[in-house]
């Protein structure tokens, strides 16, 4: 939304956000490690847990936040290319783990981050909720039973509608729009609709539409 409604960011907020994929770029390995851990997934050479132990040891010293060294990036990489860390990058949906996780990204959704935007809440019109679609509709079947749809996007696409359908107990419109993130032309138009329907709706309220 800043990208589209603004000049961007500045070069304080870059610097902020750098700080938060630095950190998602380590924690991301340290989780795809742990779900193979999980899966029952050894590393072929040994050698390669004093890789892990690098991650985790930047992270427990709070340095995770720091620009990546040699010694992290060399360790992320040894990492990424064992296929146990693959194969628990491709099971990724059941353990939370970005979708993105192969060119780490930020959401603004972790905890930290929450409290940059709560306040926001405050005499609210309108909630978005996004739902990265990708990452989920290959586990919407392991998620909610009574999908039947298999691994059909469109099947997939349709049955989330219903699920936020059947959730929307409220007065207000609900709103549901499929579109793509990258595309700021797509999604522009997207946030333009929903402002007008609230402007709209500000408008009845106050009896002058």
């Amino acid at each position: 939304m800043q990208i589209l409604h603004t000049n961007g960011f500045t070069n304080s907020e870059v610097e902020e956000r750098k700080c938060i994929v630095y950190s998602n770029t380590v924690r991301s390995m340290v989780e795809l490690v742990e779900a193979a851990f999980d899966l029952g997934l050894q590393f072929e050479d040994a050698s390669l847990l004093n890789y892990v132990e690098i991650l985790r040891d930047r992270i427990s010293r709070g340095l995770e936040f720091a620009p990546i060294t040699g010694s992290v990036k060399q360790s992320i990489q040894h990492l990424w290319q064992t296929p146990s860390i693959q194969i628990a990058y491709e099971k990724r949906a059941n353990y939370q783990i970005h979708d993105s996780a192969n060119y780490v990204y930020d959401v603004g959704g972790q905890r930290s981050e929450r409290r940059k935007w709560i306040h926001f809440f405050d005499d609210v019109n309108a909630i978005i909720f996004v739902v990265a679609i990708k990452s989920t509709t290959g586990s919407i079947g392991v998620l909610f039973r009574s999908y039947k749809g298999g691994l059909n996007y469109e099947e997939g696409v349709a049955y989330l509608r219903r699920k936020f359908q059947s959730l929307h107990k409220r007065q207000q419109k609900l709103y549901i729009h499929e579109t793509c993130a990258t595309d700021t032309d797509q999604l522009g138009q997207v946030f333009n609709s929903v402002i007008d329907t609230i402007v709209r709706e500000n408008l009845k309220d106050s009896g002058m539409l």
